[in-house]
């Protein structure tokens, strides 16, 4: 009888890893309980910001707000009203209850938010608003018309760049208005439709990163001068007969925080379920604790598609 020596030395290798994979191991437990301070500063808008508790990872519960902090404002170093909590207050991904001041953010402001509560550390954020971004043109310079099969449409965007290290971020959206006839109440109206995800595409420039399918860029190639350039939208919508068709874009300037945050971000969520990747940290701009104040200022502008 003959014995397979390499499954005879096998067995004893194999019963001690077994027996290795047994052992007791003490999983750390090192979560401390912080704040989550989050706020975007526009000028047009009152300032607002959402404070929430921070969560372990394996916690798949909805947020815990936090609503009887106190938080106070300073604008260029100078105290100013205090921020109320309102519970009724909504965001567009249904958020509900913010800390409102009465206050308006201007550009170039500088804005510092501190929150206090006996459960939780103190928490300070502190941003830079921007300078405020001025389209010069936009301009239509081309559009297909419904039996146009694969044509883009061609805008033209100016501005003046100003001085230092710019972030920028475009998005060009359409409104539909389609004309019906209400048979009950013998009336025509506009059904109203947007539609977003255009696929803009700047000739002649790269862009930084691509974030969620909007466009932002940094002003590398052509600082503190005016910059003009042609955009091509690869997925127009066409215009129809007795229907109104309008074409907006929004052009934001950003400040450096809302820049790294949307980067970093997006990159974290680049191959989430990767058990290999190398953990991205999400920038954060809130000392002792979590989230991020950011700020942005822009310009709108909407030209009518005619046919």
């Amino acid at each position: 009888m003959r014995l397979n020596f390499k499954i005879l030395i096998s067995i004893p290798i194999f019963i001690s890893i077994m027996i290795s994979c047994e052992s007791d191991f003490d999983i750390k437990n090192d979560f401390e309980p912080k704040m989550v301070l989050n706020a975007e500063l526009v000028p047009d808008r009152n300032i607002r910001v959402l404070l929430t508790e921070n969560r372990p990872t394996q916690n798949k519960n909805e947020l815990t707000i936090i609503k009887d902090a106190m938080l106070e404002i300073r604008v260029n170093d100078t105290l100013i009203f205090p921020l109320v909590y309102f519970p009724n207050v909504t965001d567009s991904i249904n958020h509900s209850g913010y800390y409102v001041a009465d206050y308006r953010p201007n550009p170039m402001d500088k804005v510092s938010i501190t929150a206090k509560h006996t459960s939780f550390p103190e928490v300070t954020a502190t941003e830079y608003v921007p300078s405020q971004i001025l389209l010069d043109e936009f301009t239509l310079l081309s559009h297909p018309l419904p039996s146009d099969k694969s044509s883009p449409a061609k805008v033209k965007i100016s501005f003046i760049d100003s001085p230092g290290k710019d972030y920028y971020f475009m998005d060009i959206w359409y409104v539909y208005y389609e004309k019906k006839y209400d048979s009950l109440n013998a009336v025509f109206y506009y059904d109203e439709t947007y539609y977003f995800g255009r696929d803009e595409y700047v000739e002649g420039l790269s862009f930084t990163e691509t974030l969620w399918g909007n466009k932002m860029f940094d002003d590398r190639n052509f600082n503190d001068q005016k910059v003009s350039f042609d955009v091509s939208i690869t997925n127009p919508v066409k215009p129809k007969s007795g229907n109104k068709l309008y074409m907006t874009i929004e052009f934001r300037k950003l400040s450096e925080s809302y820049y790294l945050y949307e980067k970093s971000f997006t990159l974290s969520q680049s191959g989430i379920y990767d058990p290999f990747k190398e953990p991205i940290f999400v920038y954060s701009n809130v000392t002792n604790g979590y989230g991020i104040m950011r700020s942005m200022t822009y310009d709108t502008k909407k030209i009518s598609i005619l046919q």
